[in-house]
């Protein structure tokens, strides 16, 4: 950073804190966790229930509010100490952190990325390397240090996703300045870390080939293969195809590097592969599989979609359907990743051209005009025989153009947390829970027959507990792997899988959970948390009227829009019920809403709130 007179810390690496050349101490790990979160707000407010959420990674003892409180009061005495009386602010239940944007080593990168992507849109290149240079400087290893736990490793992740915003940008902007050199030499440490993300390697291969070392560049194109075919199944995308091809050629390479990613923003990719093989551990659902199979033979467009709350294993079981119908589609299975979750879902004009390449369209011949890629993609639907999966779909207007209009050989799979019945899709079907049966064998295959069979009746329990959500299976399993010595039947297993602690995964079912809530409209929201305190376990339009103080047909309404998102579960009888790991989850929300935030009470672990 450019001055280093004043305050300033560090989160890319351990948490830190310096005024002037004097190192802070700032105490324990969770003081400096405590601070990290506060740094990472840049400057935005953060409530009591996020610091105790992100500072104790088993289930938060009754003291932690306290606790959090007495570590605020440590790092201010220690700021004050040190000259920086009023650099944490408490407003009204949250705290928030008061500093200058170059004294935050994060902060300062992020900046010096958007500063770079202007230089560079301005053709000044020199500057643009020189500014993403300066911001990569900045990184000293991983981001908050040692500190472990879901939130930990989520903001590790945006952070890494920033890093690698800004060496792909670097390394663009050093080809575009004729300087292949300089991009071997910052993509050459750092591409080991990253072992999936194709387009370094793509501009990796392109600096290799400008330094004249083509032999290397078809070494790092085979390795890259042979790591997707093994780990995930999949062969290289079109762009480092399309490479190949050319190098073997010895054709002029005239692929432009441009960046794919934001340069502020999330990494989203418009993630296209050609799919081989199954979901690793997937079981059960064989009989949706065989529906799936007889409405895809129908007449009429090809397209099914399916729908269910994040983590039901709606991914999973697309991927099934395409191995198990891959004979009736010979010329071939694509996945696509629409990022529907995501704060940038993809839009239709990335995702074509990825489409297109995937089902063998040369980059040249695919269109530059979105109404010209729509309609050559609707072309090659009418012409081959391949499934295509759309996966995690946001609206209608990301849908809409990538469906067949008409009947044809190709059949699409898409799917979505809730049905977007304004589309082409003509049938949608929800995922229910997988039956105790199903759930056992998940269980089995995570965790080995002996220990489920061993204790059988605890592990039914365990199934029905987390409601038959393959998404919780797979996190408790990984729970119970770590931690042999505990029996199916312990109640900490289902709390750490609703706190999201006790594993360093950052898809914990809580997060994800989070994630399907998030962006509830108010009412819906509201009805969520407060309904799931109802007496007895199922719910009536009146019940909900009566909760909610709203008419029977707006109850109704509510009711059946939770119900699409898979939140709730309609029964024959016209009345509903939550998944009970869902309903621990909406009670825990509703418990911490109705508090104001000075006055949260010392709630009982997280899980048992039920139990």
């Amino acid at each position: 950073m450019p001055s280093r007179s004043g305050l300033w810390f560090s989160v890319l690496g351990p948490v830190r804190a310096w005024s002037g050349a004097q190192e802070l101490d700032l105490g324990t790990p969770q003081c400096r966790l405590t601070l990290g979160v506060l740094l990472l707000r840049e400057g935005g407010s953060v409530l009591v229930d996020e610091l105790v959420e992100a500072l104790w990674t088993e289930v938060p003892p009754r003291s932690a509010v306290p606790g959090v409180r007495t570590f605020i009061s440590r790092l201010r005495r220690i700021l004050a100490e040190a000259g920086h009386p009023d650099v944490i602010e408490a407003r009204q239940g949250t705290y928030r952190l008061v500093t200058e944007d170059d004294t935050v080593d994060a902060w300062y990168l992020r900046r010096r990325v958007r500063q770079a992507a202007g230089e560079r849109d301005a053709g000044d290149l020199e500057a643009a390397a020189s500014s993403l240079r300066l911001g990569l400087a900045q990184w000293q290893g991983t981001p908050l240090g040692e500190a472990d736990g879901p939130f930990a490793e989520q903001q590790r992740a945006g952070l890494q996703r920033l890093r690698l915003s800004a060496l792909e940008q670097c390394a663009t902007v050093d080809l575009a300045r004729d300087q292949p050199g300089s991009a071997v030499a910052i993509l050459t440490p750092v591409i080991g870390e990253y072992p999936f993300d194709e387009r370094l390697r793509e501009l990796l291969m392109l600096g290799l080939l400008r330094t004249g070392r083509p032999a290397d560049a078809l070494r790092l194109f085979h390795s890259t293969s042979r790591l997707l075919g093994e780990e995930l199944g999949v062969d290289p995308g079109p762009a480092l195809q399309t490479l190949h091809q050319e190098i073997l050629q010895s054709r002029p390479v005239t692929v432009t590097p441009v960046p794919r990613r934001s340069p502020v923003g999330p990494a989203v990719l418009a993630s296209v592969r050609p799919l081989r093989g199954t979901s690793p551990g997937f079981t059960g659902r064989s009989d949706l599989i065989h529906r799936i199979g007889t409405e895809l033979a129908a007449t009429g467009p090809r397209a099914l979609g399916l729908t269910g709350v994040t983590g039901a294993g709606k991914t999973a079981l697309a991927v099934q359907v395409a191995h198990r119908l891959g004979e009736q589609f010979p010329d071939g299975q694509v996945l696509a990743s629409l990022h529907g979750r995501d704060d940038q879902p993809v839009p239709p004009a990335r995702l074509l051209p990825s489409l297109l390449g995937a089902c063998g369209v040369p980059a040249a011949q695919v269109p530059a005009g979105l109404a010209e890629q729509v309609e050559a993609w609707h072309a090659l639907l009418g012409e081959r025989q391949i499934l295509v999966v759309l996966d995690d779909a946001h609206d209608t207007a990301q849908l809409a153009p990538l469906l067949p209009r008409a009947p044809g050989p190709a059949a699409v799979v898409v799917t979505s947390r809730l049905p977007l019945r304004e589309t082409p899709v003509r049938t949608w079907l929800p995922l229910p829970a997988l039956r105790t049966d199903e759930g056992l064998d998940l269980l089995r295959d995570l965790l080995g027959p002996d220990r489920v069979d061993r204790d059988l009746e605890a592990a039914r329990h365990l199934v029905t507990r987390l409601s038959g959500l393959p998404f919780a299976i797979r996190y408790a399993a990984a729970v119970l792997e770590r931690r042999p010595h505990w029996s199916l039947a312990s109640e900490r297993v289902t709390a750490l899988v609703l706190a999201g602690a006790g594993t360093e995964s950052p898809a914990a079912p809580a997060l994800a959970l989070q994630r399907s809530c998030r962006r509830l409209p108010g009412d819906l929201a509201r009805a969520f948390s407060l309904m799931s305190l109802a007496e007895g376990g199922r719910i009536t339009a009146i019940t909900a009227a009566l909760l909610l103080d709203v008419g029977p047909k707006q109850a109704e309404d509510l009711l059946e829009a939770l119900s699409d998102r898979g939140l709730i579960v309609r029964s024959a009888s016209w009345s509903y019920e939550y998944p009970s790991l869902i309903r621990e989850y909406a009670r825990t929300v509703a418990v911490v809403q109705a508090c104001p935030d000075d006055d949260l009470p010392d709630l009982p672990p997280v899980g048992l709130i039920c139990a």
